[in-house]
Formats: C-alpha cells, sequence, structure tokens
C-alpha cells in the first residue's frame, strides 16, 4: 500500500509465545521480519499491528515492552451501547420491534444466563452478547424472537440448562411451546406464522441397501439435526456472516 495508507494486521487469540517471540523484530524500529525458513521481510512504517487477547499470561517482558496497552475490562462495557450500535445496522423497517422486544426480554435473559455461568465453553462478556444478537437479525414477529433468543443466548449452555433457560424465555414473553416436555425442540414456522415443534423426518422409500456406501449416506433429519441446521443457518445468511465453532459431546 502507499505509505500515506495505514494498513493494519489484527492478531486475535492468545498470545503464544511459540509465534509471539518471532514477532519481536517486528516490533522494534527496524521492522524486520525473520521467517523460519530464513526469509526475510521489512515492512514500511505505515503497517501496524494490532494484537486482542484475553490475557497476557503467556506474553514475555520483552514483547510486553514493545506494545502499548488497552485494557478493557468487562465491567466497563456499556451492554446497552453494544446493543445500540448492533440496532443501527439493522433495517429500519425493524428497528422499533426489536427494540421494544430487547428492552422487554434480551437483558434479563442475558441476566439469567450471566447469573447462572453454566457455559459449555468460556466465553467473553461481550462474546455472549454479540452471539445473543446475531440471531435476531431479521426477526419480525414475538414468536421467532423468543425461539431466536433462546438459541442466540442459550446456544453455549449444558443441555439440561439450556432447558430451564427456555422455560423462563418462554414464561416472560407468554409464549407457549407446542410441546411444554421438549422447549428446546421448538422452531418458528414462518409460513404459518406460528410456533411448532420438530418431528422426524425421515425421506420416503428409505431401504436398508441406501446405507451401504458410507461416502453417500442419506440424511436422517432428527430433531436434533434440525434444531442444529436451524441454529447455524443464522450465520450462513449474506447479511449475517460469522464465525462460528461446533462443539460435539465429550
Amino acid at each position: 500500500e502507499p505509505q500515506e495508507i495505514h494498513s493494519w494486521i489484527v492478531c486475535d487469540g492468545d498470545i503464544d509465545p511459540e509465534w509471539i517471540e518471532s514477532l519481536n523484530s517486528v516490533l522494534d524500529d527496524n521492522r524486520l521480519l525473520t521467517m523460519p525458513s530464513g526469509e526475510r521481510i521489512q515492512f514500511a512504517p505505515n503497517v501496524n499491528f494490532l494484537f486482542e487477547s484475553h490475557d497476557l499470561s503467556c506474553a514475555s517482558p520483552a514483547t510486553i515492552s514493545r506494545m502499548g496497552m488497552i485494557f478493557l475490562s468487562d465491567e466497563d462495557i456499556d451492554v446497552k451501547a453494544l446493543v445500540t450500535s448492533w440496532l443501527s445496522h439493522q433495517p429500519e423497517e425493524s428497528q422499533r420491534h426489536l427494540k421494544d422486544w430487547i428492552e422487554d426480554f434480551f437483558y434479563r435473559a442475558l441476566e439469567w444466563v450471566l447469573k447462572t455461568n453454566d457455559l459449555i465453553i468460556e466465553q467473553s462478556f461481550v462474546g455472549v452478547v454479540m452471539n445473543g444478537l446475531s440471531h435476531l437479525v431479521g426477526v419480525r414477529s414475538k414468536s421467532e424472537f423468543t425461539v431466536c433468543l433462546i438459541r442466540g443466548l442459550g446456544g453455549n449452555l449444558t443441555e439440561a440448562t439450556q432447558q430451564n433457560f427456555s422455560k423462563e424465555v418462554f414464561h416472560w414473553s407468554h409464549e407457549l411451546p407446542p410441546d411444554q416436555k421438549r422447549p428446546l425442540d421448538t422452531y418458528y414456522d414462518a409460513d404459518n406464522n406460528r410456533l411448532a415443534c420438530y418431528q422426524m423426518d425421515v425421506a420416503d422409500g428409505l431401504k436398508a441397501e441406501d446405507f451401504h456406501d458410507s461416502h453417500n449416506l442419506p440424511m436422517i433429519r432428527t430433531t436434533d439435526v434440525q434444531c442444529g441446521i436451524d441454529s447455524y443457518t443464522a450465520w450462513l445468511q449474506p447479511n449475517n456472516r460469522q464465525p462460528f465453532l461446533l462443539v460435539g459431546p465429550e
């Protein structure tokens, strides 16, 4: 890039001494990167590095001394500012409804999840908030909002806690799941504008011979499979592409 254009290289994740030490020379005034192969790359003054890390427990004093630090504490983050920023990027016609539903249910549900703190994978405060909001894109009814809120904020909870969380959210929103014994199997049927319950979906005419080819097995759409597909399909939409991690059973 031309010298007048500032370029930023963003490294997101824990700082590992195995690779950060190799960048120490880049962070010096000479801005020279030496690759393991011996190749050297000279960076111009307009190239800047930004490291986003949960902590600095693995960073050496040599690395720390070459950087400027900005500490952002969870206690200093205003969740309403995050939500307002997210809302500003949503279609104008849906902002009003989303704002009302978020005020009524989102903050209450977020407080429940944070207080319970029964997460499968450790997640930052901002991560929990943004994960919850990512499922609310394009929501047009309170019923749909309820189901999407359960998926967004409850997706990283253990199964038993997910069950309790879903019952609480349905209670707050005064929405009634079709099968109250299986609240997590509830989805929003957009064609009929109502809540429905996943049912086993097996292709007609399926035979035992269809399972002989291990490279071309038929898809048995169990309730869990359908729920999983709907959970991450929201992150594959053109207007809401999100990185995500699928975690299987232990």
